[in-house]
């Protein structure tokens, strides 16, 4: 599958000399560049110090240096007692996605019984409740206990803890839903062998996360709202995001971008839409199915 994607290099001047860190957990190399310093990055009361941005020598895969961990987890509960039930835009494309897939029974009033969906990292349960009331049988997952238990509060089935210690049978899910998540996770590539061996065979992953290779990256540089240093510790281009998901064992069906920027006018709007469809917008949507050789090996 060919993503047009081309390499959007950093507006800052890297380093010439590769520094050493710890192994990359997604191709094992100990060898990285620096591409950005932030210094002191902020937005709105977050704020994160003293981090930059290294690019893998082996995979080129950037992430953040020194990983955020201290308070990790703390944070995330502070974040979801302020979100609340606010409605994210991007679960408009998520709802819209899971209608177009294999669930055209929709259209004709006919809805399969016993539809099961994980949202990995469900927050609180705002997707979860959309899910519910369209007929799926679903339970969230997430870091952070605080969400979890006011998921269940409202009447949701909702777990957190070690999530590899989750009792969960293989092929148990029609549909996994990782939003703005795989970002945040130590190693990736084994929470995506995780989710693949979770999955149906006919199931489907919907994946979104920030895209590197954005519009808006390339313009702000150290200000792009998309690097949260403070929690978030790898950065991938969509190209690379596919390539992963193709190594753990799925097929990509389906990819797009979209832009979460407000314009103050009307063509501001329409050139993000534009670059959006370019594969540039800030966010990467991602539909992925078991692939067929690795469902014949398992």
């Amino acid at each position: 599958m060919s993503l047009h994607e081309p390499e959007i290099h950093p507006t800052t001047t890297p380093c010439e000399e590769p520094i050493t860190a710890e192994l990359c957990k997604i191709c094992g190399s100990s060898g990285y560049r620096r591409e950005y310093d932030l210094g002191t990055w902020k937005f709105n009361e977050r704020t994160a110090s003293d981090v930059s941005i290294v690019r893998c020598l082996g995979c080129g895969i950037r992430r953040t240096t020194p990983s955020p961990r201290p308070n990790y987890g703390v944070r995330y509960d502070n974040d979801y007692s302020s979100q609340g039930l606010k409605f994210l835009p991007f679960y408009l494309d998520h709802i819209r996605t899971l209608l177009g897939l294999k669930y055209q029974e929709v259209a004709h009033g006919i809805f399969p019984k016993g539809a099961q969906i994980l949202d990995y990292g469900c927050s609180t349960g705002v997707f979860l409740k959309l899910v519910s009331s369209m007929g799926f049988e679903a339970i969230g997952f997430d870091i952070s206990e605080e969400a979890a238990e006011r998921c269940r509060n409202d009447g949701l089935a909702a777990l957190s803890g070690d999530f590899f210690g989750q009792v969960f049978e293989a092929g148990m899910f029609d549909v996994i839903h990782c939003s703005h998540v795989i970002e945040h996770v130590d190693d990736p590539p084994v929470y995506l062998t995780r989710f693949h061996d979770l999955l149906r065979s006919e199931g489907h992953l919907l994946l979104s996360c920030p895209n590197y290779a954005s519009l808006g990256r390339l313009s702000k540089g150290p200000d792009w709202r998309g690097w949260d240093p403070d929690c978030h510790l790898w950065h991938f281009t969509l190209r690379q995001m596919c390539r992963l998901l193709e190594t753990t064992g799925f097929q990509v069906v389906r990819v797009t971008t979209i832009d979460g920027n407000v314009p103050n006018s009307r063509l501001k709007r329409k050139a993000l839409d534009v670059m959006a469809s370019l594969r540039f917008g800030d966010c990467m949507m991602i539909i992925a199915t078991p692939s067929k050789e690795s469902s014949q090996l398992s």
